[in-house]
């Protein structure tokens, strides 16, 4: 640094190694500074390089919970799929059988409805039948007491007096 060169004088040198040496003093006076400086920035790094980490190690952490609920969403949209599937044709193999049953039943009470009709009808029927023989049995009842009655005072004058009350 410092190199004398031949047209450099003695005042020229010594002005250079003043230059020099209070260089050298301010440098002596900040390199406490910058070194403390230095190692702060490298303590701050470590930090920022440590919560980086974290931060990166939640990234992942966070990445891969959110992989596994997308495949845990795919898994529950096929079950589901499958079970809406399953119903379906479950739903099928029973709709034939109780539509069937419901055909049975609708026949059987048709039926039903057809015999109590006919068994209302017969009810009916005798019914009417039954008037009409009570009353033509009344008829003949009727007839068979004039009858009797008139043979009872033809043949016995006193049975008059049962109806007036005299003799």
């Amino acid at each position: 640094m410092l190199q004398r060169g031949p047209d450099m004088g003695d005042a020229e040198a010594k002005a250079t190694f003043r230059q020099l040496t209070e260089r050298m003093r301010r440098l002596v006076e900040i390199l406490p500074d910058t070194l403390e400086c230095t190692q702060e920035a490298q303590s701050l790094e470590e930090s920022i390089q440590a919560e980086l980490r974290k931060v990166r190690a939640r990234a992942e952490f966070e990445e891969a919970y959110i992989a596994r609920l997308v495949e845990r969403q795919r898994q529950c949209r096929a079950m589901s799929q499958v079970l809406q599937e399953n119903t379906s044709e479950q739903m099928e193999l029973l709709r034939a059988p109780l539509l069937e049953l419901l055909r049975i039943v609708d026949s059987k009470e048709k039926h039903l409805k057809s015999e109590i009709i006919e068994v209302e009808r017969d009810k009916i029927s005798i019914l009417q039948h039954s008037q009409t023989v009570a009353e033509s049995d009344l008829e003949r009842m009727r007839t068979a007491e004039a009858k009797a009655e008139a043979i009872l005072k033809t043949k016995i004058p006193s049975v008059t007096w049962l109806e007036t009350g005299h003799r």
